[in-house]
């Protein structure tokens, strides 16, 4: 696994992000409830295929509840961090050693200066933070969408646990601290190798076609990048 020094949100991280699988995406290459290969796993390897082509990014939308969050995300990582009394670091972006894949936790969540697990921080609409509070009081589980996202941060990352923080500000937060899931986190490395090799697959057909597809731009980016075994003292968020 590779700690990427790059601030989420900023144009060197959505560069980084070209043509490759986000775990925030993972439910596109994974059903979460049968844990096989998605029917839409195609066509988003067609969609990242498509950002090194043009170099723009596919999932650059943003929702009004998604910039809402982003509103909330320093006020909510606050009560994170009261209630799970942990030291945080900012998290960047992560990946494998190919840097094939990646995630972007909200936070990494340390203890000693050693990363242990990562934080994924919502702020949703009322209604659904709603949804939150009854799922984790009734089963202690979290919103099934997110489970490829989580397991695949838990995967990449190398984490103990991924803690699930629901927040907003009129109602009680949601906090579901999810711990890898063997058998889900194998079917989804065996569902991600397929994936890298169906992107390969396209791009050679591509190029035998008379169109080259780039390289992922985050092979030759100069980014410091390190072991996140250990975050140094510069990058710990206080």
């Amino acid at each position: 696994m590779i700690f990427h020094e790059v601030n989420q949100q900023s144009p060197e991280w959505f560069k980084m992000r070209l043509g490759l699988a986000t775990a925030s995406c993972f439910h596109k290459i994974i059903t979460p409830k049968t844990g096989k290969i998605s029917k839409s796993a195609e066509s988003y390897a067609f969609d990242l295929i498509g950002e090194l082509v043009t170099g723009e990014n596919a999932e650059k939308f943003t929702s009004y509840w998604m910039e809402r969050g982003q509103q909330y995300e320093a006020e909510a990582r606050s009560m994170y961090q009261v209630i799970s009394d942990h030291d945080l670091a900012c998290a960047g972006f992560v990946t494998n050693d190919e840097m094939t894949i990646g995630a972007s936790p909200d936070a990494l969540v340390l203890k000693g200066g050693k990363v242990i697990g990562g934080a994924e921080i919502k702020c949703p609409a009322p209604g659904t933070h709603i949804e939150n509070l009854k799922r984790m009081k009734e089963s202690g589980t979290i919103d099934p969408h997110y489970i490829p996202q989580v397991q695949g941060q838990i995967l990449i990352g190398g984490f103990e646990f991924v803690d699930w923080f629901s927040y907003h500000p009129e109602f009680p937060p949601a906090h579901v601290r999810t711990y890898r899931d063997d058998a889900f986190c194998d079917a989804l490395s065996d569902a991600l190798s397929c994936f890298v090799d169906l992107m390969d697959e396209t791009i050679s057909m591509l190029e035998k076609m008379g169109k080259p597809v780039p390289p992922r731009p985050i092979l030759s980016m100069k980014t410091v990048r390190e072991k996140a075994e250990d975050v140094p003292e510069y990058l710990m968020a206080g």
